[in-house]
């Protein structure tokens, strides 16, 4: 009796022991063999790509432009010249275009997470407000070709907004205002890693 008690003992162990090793078998050839590294790499570039183009910095341009349309000779700019002078405020937003991030950009080891960014450039340029246009011209140009200069002063507004907002200083700030918001972001997806943005360029 004993005898029979110790084998069948023994043959449930061993049935136990298949099963386990049939199971843990089992989800080795089920489970992909991904290094977890590339897997978290993934998921903080798509964290980062869901934040489409990321707006660093909104400068605002309070400016006056003069377009001078003269012939040179002050007797045919009496009939045929023009001069434009505007003033406007433009809003210039500049930011990282995070779409152009790759998975080669990040890099996460046991203790952290480094992102390469690229430098900040012009996202968009748009008008505040109404453009405040003056504009003088020849009395032939007046009848002939009469025109109000505000497409051409919208244009060089925004265009003098564009090369204020080019500044070496402004675009230091916009760089480094990516660079705190992608921080604050990787921050909140793993608090325990040290956290490391570069900007390229």
């Amino acid at each position: 009796m004993f005898k029979l008690q110790a084998k069948l003992t023994i043959a449930l162990v061993l049935l136990l022991a298949a099963l386990v090793a049939g199971g843990v078998l089992g989800y080795r050839i089920g489970t992909p063999d991904v290094q977890e590294e590339s897997l978290t790499s993934q998921y903080i570039l798509s964290a980062i790509q869901d934040q489409g183009f990321l707006v660093s910095q909104s400068y605002v341009y309070r400016g006056q432009v003069q377009i001078d349309k003269s012939t040179g000779s002050k007797f045919k700019d009496f009939f045929f010249g023009q001069e434009i002078i505007a003033r406007g405020d433009v809003k210039v937003a500049s930011g990282v275009d995070v779409a152009s991030i790759t998975q080669e950009d990040v890099t996460v080891t046991d203790d952290g997470i480094t992102v390469r960014i690229p430098a900040t450039k012009i996202f968009s340029t748009e008008l505040l407000g109404a453009i405040e246009v003056e504009n003088t011209q020849g009395v032939i140009k007046r009848v002939l070709d009469n025109e109000d200069g505000y497409n051409e002063a919208l244009a060089a507004l925004k265009s003098e907004a564009q090369a204020a907002a080019a500044a070496p200083e402004l675009v230091l700030d916009a760089n480094e205002s990516a660079v705190r918001e992608l921080t604050r972001l990787l921050q909140m997806i793993d608090v325990t890693k040290e956290v490391s943005v570069l900007v390229d360029g």
